[in-house]
């Protein structure tokens, strides 16, 4: 989604109410807001997941020039979504709360509703009542409200009390503009590109929908999909690899830990690196280490992602984590797991 041309879609929607009639040019957003949340802490299968809401987020605000406000949600190690967690334990009824967000949304629009010219009209683009009051106190204070929303036959994630013919609750200025037709109008136009991704098939010469990041190579659609479908199949992987691991019952023993190789890349000086995920005292981190990190023996070729290895580890505040003497575990390291106790890392 385009969210440049969003504004441009709600612009043009407002010029055409009759209370208004003006040509869209005649409108200016004087500030776009964008209120969301980013789960925190949640499983390492949804990881990338977590990951990509964040980035979608910097994206908006980058590139659009939206002013972002978020709130931070604990999600307690579970997964993301709501059928994925009833799958894994049906008990728990946990939900994100996202009140904070709904708050954040309500007090920015009465805060600048309450300075002189911030701005003459509102357009949240909300559906749940909730905001009834928050709407009510902006018109008295001189703003106007045009609510943009959704409407669909069933479910709809609009209250009525938004839709409804007449205004008896005194929350809007004008006519509900309605999103549904949004989709065709605001999608981010094709771009003809040279295709970066060292793994791309075919003629370099592709399409990308994906919008031009600096600094991050243009990749065609095809080699993204299939990218995000290998980063969830490695996360799978590396889950599996962790459960197995402390399945096991890998202590802290002896000031070593025992990790997964997450992942292996090459720096900007062509020079070899890696990242393992393992536990020190209940807790996760993701540990650096590179070929001179490995004990004699190992080469770093051998190793390769989702292998599972033990070494030294070098914790430094505030956040400086090092694999030291890495090595691959061995009969005896898990047959010396009884009645050890949880080191100290170095």
């Amino acid at each position: 989604m385009h969210f440049g041309l969003f504004l441009d879609f709600l612009k043009e929607r407002l010029s055409q109410q009759k209370e208004l009639r003006v040509e869209p040019k005649e409108i200016d957003i004087v500030r776009a807001y964008m209120f969301g949340h980013v789960p925190r802490n949640v499983s390492d299968r949804d990881k990338l997941d977590a990951a990509a809401i964040e980035t979608f987020y910097e994206i908006v605000e980058r590139e659009f020039g939206y002013d972002v406000e978020l709130v931070d949600i604990d999600y307690g190690g579970r997964r993301l979504r709501a059928i994925d967690r009833f799958a894994e334990n049906p008990d728990d009824e946990w939900t994100p709360r996202e009140k904070r967000v709904d708050v954040a949304l309500a007090s920015s629009m009465l805060f600048y509703a309450a300075i002189p010219y911030a701005y003459d009209i509102a357009i949240p683009v909300i559906g749940d009542e909730d905001f009834v009051p928050v709407l009510q106190k902006v018109r008295s204070l001189g703003r106007r409200v045009a609510i943009a929303s959704i409407k669909t036959r069933r479910n709809s994630p609009c209250s009525h009390v938004y839709s409804a013919e007449y205004d008896e609750e005194g929350i809007r200025d004008f006519d509900v503009i309605w999103l549904n037709e949004l989709a065709s109008k605001v999608q981010v136009p094709q771009r003809i590109i040279q295709c970066q991704d060292p793994n791309h098939v075919g003629r370099p010469q592709s399409v990308t929908t994906a919008l031009q990041v600096p600094g991050r190579p243009d990749v065609c659609d095809d080699c993204r999909d299939r990218s995000r479908v290998e980063r969830r199949k490695t996360m799978a992987g590396l889950t599996e690899k962790m459960q197995e691991i402390e399945s096991r019952g890998w202590p802290s023993h002896c000031g070593l830990a025992c990790g997964v190789v997450a992942a292996k890349k090459i720096d900007k000086n062509n020079k070899p690196y890696a990242f393992v995920k393992a536990k020190v005292n209940e807790r996760p981190y993701d540990f650096y280490m590179n070929q001179y990190d490995l004990e004699p023996g190992l080469s770093w070729d051998s190793i390769a992602e989702l292998d599972i290895l033990v070494f030294h580890p070098e914790i430094k505040p505030p956040d400086s984590v090092h694999a030291r003497k890495v090595r691959r575990p061995v009969d005896a390291d898990w047959d010396n797991k009884k009645g050890s106790t949880a080191g100290s890392p170095g």
